[in-house]
């Protein structure tokens, strides 16, 4: 009897062991995120696409290259990103004087979109291209217009390929806008 007792109890302290045995799948699994591109790259060239005048008399005449300095100065040599560096979920834009612009970051297959501060939308930074490297793609503007306390002028520059005719106002019938599109080519 003495010897019944302790074999018993372990028999059923064996069986309760083994039917609540650990299973494999006890934590959901999350989903593996594919491989974030990591780059550095350099600037190597400019490629000017469009400068063009915008007025109530001209719609979009094309201007010379040597009249860029004219409206823009130094200005582009400043805006233009040097150096590229995309890294985990982030873009950084780094320009002359080491001055950095970062983004959140992320690839839809060869193009890599951005997010600009304070908003939910993506847009479209620049794309991977087997031939060329990264191309980025930057408008910049200079609008003069007149307002109700005097004359306005604006200078910006953006990261995207929209076109000049989304920086009129319907009705708008006194402004000049000096519109210009590139792409700049990074290795």
């Amino acid at each position: 009897m003495k010897i019944l007792i302790p074999a018993i109890c372990c028999c059923l302290g064996m069986a309760f062991f083994s039917s609540c045995k650990k299973s494999d799948n006890s934590e959901p699994t999350q989903p593996i995120e594919p491989e974030r591109k990591e780059l550095h790259l350099q600037l190597k060239n400019k490629n000017l696409l469009s400068l063009k005048r915008y007025s109530p008399q001209e719609k979009g005449a094309t201007l010379a290259e040597t009249e860029l300095e004219t409206y823009f100065g130094n200005r582009l040599s400043y805006t233009i990103p040097e150096e590229i560096i995309t890294k985990n979920d982030s873009v950084f834009l780094v320009k002359k004087l080491k001055l950095t612009e970062g983004f959140k970051a992320k690839w839809e297959n060869e193009n890599l979109l951005y997010q600009p501060s304070g908003t939910t939308v993506w847009k479209k930074l620049g794309q991977q291209d087997k031939d060329q490297g990264f191309v980025l793609h930057m408008r910049m503007y200079k609008k003069e217009s007149t307002i109700a306390v005097g004359r306005q002028v604006i200078v910006d520059a953006m990261y995207d390929s929209l076109p000049a005719e989304n920086f009129i106002a319907k009705g708008e019938d006194d402004f000049q806008l000096i519109f210009l599109q590139l792409n700049a080519i990074y290795k």
